[in-house]
């Protein structure tokens, strides 16, 4: 969230951080299933997936969970390796 890689719509690049609220709202729950994260403020869906105004202004979606995902596989290779070489 906080990497100035996000095009807006003056395509420049630069953070989804406006106020922090997005950012601080990060909630984690472990359950016997896995681990869910959530960003409860009621905008969340609209940073992420993008949005149109009742002005018709299009807001760009900035997807930032998809980054973690895709590196979750290799940082879970390293944890395991790395918990597994303590023993």
């Amino acid at each position: 969230m906080s990497d100035p890689k996000w095009r807006w719509t003056d395509d420049e690049l630069r953070d989804i951080v406006d106020t922090g609220r997005l950012r601080a709202s990060l909630q984690v729950n472990i359950t016997r299933n896995g681990i869910d994260f959530t960003w409860p403020v009621e905008y969340a869906k609209h940073v992420h997936e993008g949005a149109v105004l009742r002005s018709g202004r299009r807001l760009p979606g900035r997807p930032w969970t998809a980054a973690p995902m895709v590196e979750a596989a290799a940082r879970f290779g390293e944890f395991l390796e790395e918990e597994m070489g303590r023993g």
